[in-house]
């Protein structure tokens, strides 16, 4: 089990360059990935994207690469043409200015677009120093995921059972819905006609109230979200939205309950479940 909040940090340096990859998570429904990396190495965030996205399956992630070369690599053009074009345009003006003497190098330099610095572009070169590290990056990032999924985990065990010790009393104190009713139905059929009940109406409308407030049904379906939810604590992989979807449904189960009942015992017990469900869900809702 693991969270989606998580940070890790690495950096390398070496004789060419400094690298660091900043790696920050949290909370969110799907997977969403932002990359910020320099603008000449844009070609490496497809490469990057593929790597976090094999590794993580759900969250908001950041990553940061930042990189300083200290031996860039480049490539000096100059532009012969317009070099031809500044000269002669330099000689119609000293001929039409009537200025005597030569051009000079130092003119030429202060004029733009003579010579064109260009920035060597290899991904490849790139990538060769970049992948190592992220890939560090992202073993520490799953690492811290993993530390506060453990935290959370142990958290959402206790939670569960308080909601498995409140089930127990819901369960043991089920059977006494029908003994309830019928007390309650007889005192009001006296309350009406008097001594002389008709047990056989008596037993007709208490089928009838039974089938209406009989929890049977949701105690047998919450059984098994609770025993679903338990096997997913063992799970390998992503188990968030698994979890949270057990919870929506323990949670309708156990408001159904306490709709039904008329028995203050079972009424407490469903108050205490459904602030554990609820607990759990905000817990839930940190994990991968």
């Amino acid at each position: 089990m693991r969270s989606m909040t998580g940070y890790a940090y690495r950096e390398h340096t070496t004789d060419e360059w400094n690298l660091s990859i900043e790696l920050k998570g949290y909370n969110n429904r799907f997977l969403e990935l932002y990359v910020n990396i320099p603008s000449y190495v844009s070609p490496l965030e497809p490469r990057i994207r593929e790597r976090l996205t094999a590794e993580i399956s759900r969250g908001k992630v950041e990553c940061y690469l930042r990189m300083r070369e200290y031996r860039e690599q480049v490539e000096i053009h100059l532009d012969e043409a317009a070099v031809d074009a500044y000269v002669e345009a330099l000689n119609r003006l000293k001929k039409r200015a009537k200025v005597k003497g030569s051009i000079r190098l130092e003119h030429l330099l202060g004029l733009n677009g003579l010579i064109k610095v260009e920035k060597l572009q290899d991904p490849e070169r790139y990538w060769q120093a970049v992948s190592p590290l992220l890939d560090a990056a992202i073993a520490d990032f799953k690492a811290t995921r993993e530390r506060e999924g453990q935290k959370t985990k142990e958290h959402i065990e206790q939670l569960l059972r308080e909601i498995e010790e409140a089930f127990q009393v819901v369960k043991a104190h089920a059977g006494e819905m029908e003994a309830y009713l019928k007390a309650q139905l007889e005192q009001r059929m006296r309350e009406l006609v008097g001594e002389g009940i008709d047990e056989q109406r008596l037993l007709t409308e208490l089928a009838v109230l039974l089938t209406r407030f009989s929890i049977d049904e949701e105690i047998v379906r919450l059984d098994a979200h609770l025993s679903h939810f338990r096997e997913l604590f063992d799970t390998q992989g992503p188990v968030g939205k698994k979890m949270d979807f057990l919870c929506q449904e323990m949670h309708r189960e156990v408001n159904t309950i306490g709709s039904k009942t008329p028995l203050v015992v079972i009424s407490q017990a469903v108050v205490r479940m459904k602030d554990a469900v609820e607990n759990i869900r905000e817990q839930v809702r940190n994990i991968e």
